[in-house]
């Protein structure tokens, strides 16, 4: 075999190399690894917002926000729900009312129970305050600063005067920043506004209370004012009827001696 054709049998073959190589190769493009086809079909998802869970080990049952975010699109639901010490209630009491401030939490919280317990006889009343100056507690949300009212009464017999009274508030409140109080006690867990945390605590309050007791159902009236009867009038004093003079019997007169 001269080296002419050596060197033609040579570069048929180097061709037929490169061009079975490039052929797998493309073949391996085309089709790509199922770990590839994996890792892209997340990215969809997660850019059209489905299927993309938030990071962080907890499990539980969304709860969705109290409140939701401004904007057109749909804040994301808090999978957590985690009780915390939280913050006391500031607030003062009123007649047979105990007035509410959330004076210390920094973020807006829902109102969730309501209870009251004090000395004996002091008991929650359900048709609220006596004034209608705010609105009940239950089922209020309270932004920083904002106040709601307690009603509270006496039963049995117990007599009107000061009593000591405990108001205790379930409240909630969602997380999406670390920074505000009660939100500073999950800092660990990262709330966001992505990653919304749940928080639930008890607020208290004890404050005085002037109380109605029973004893004030008979309302006296004050002294001086009460109606006098007016006197009857004395009946005149009847005339006295003039003696009535005896006729004079003129046979007698005329027989006297």
């Amino acid at each position: 075999m001269t080296s002419s054709r050596k060197r033609t049998v040579l570069i048929i073959g180097i061709l037929g190399v490169l061009f079975a190589v490039g052929a797998g190769w493309l073949t391996y493009l085309a089709v790509g690894s199922p770990g590839a086809n994996t890792v892209s079909s997340g990215n969809e998802e997660g850019l059209d917002g489905e299927g993309v869970e938030p990071s962080g080990s907890a499990s539980g049952e969304g709860i969705p926000p109290d409140d939701s975010s401004s904007g057109g699109g749909t804040p994301p639901k808090p999978r957590r729900s985690i009780n915390v010490n939280g913050v006391d209630l500031d607030g003062s009491g009123e007649t047979d009312c105990v007035v509410v401030i959330n004076g210390f939490a920094q973020v807006p919280a829902r109102v969730t129970s309501v209870q009251v317990a004090g000395e004996a006889g002091v008991a929650a009343d359900a048709s609220g305050c006596p004034s209608e100056d705010g609105p009940g507690c239950a089922g209020a949300r309270l932004s920083p600063g904002d106040s709601c009212r307690v009603g509270v009464r006496l039963t049995g017999n117990e007599e009107s005067g000061v009593y000591s009274v405990t108001v205790r508030l379930g409240l909630r409140a969602t997380c999406t920043s670390p920074r505000p109080v009660p939100c500073d006690q999950v800092a660990g867990r990262s709330p966001s506004g992505v990653n919304p945390i749940n928080i639930t605590w008890t607020g208290r309050l004890t404050t005085e209370v002037q109380l109605t007791g029973s004893d004030d159902d008979d309302v006296e009236s004050p002294p001086g004012e009460e109606e006098e009867s007016p006197e009857t009038p004395e009946t005149p004093d009847t005339q006295e009827t003039p003696d009535t003079q005896e006729p004079v019997d003129s046979t007698s007169a005329g027989s006297s001696p």
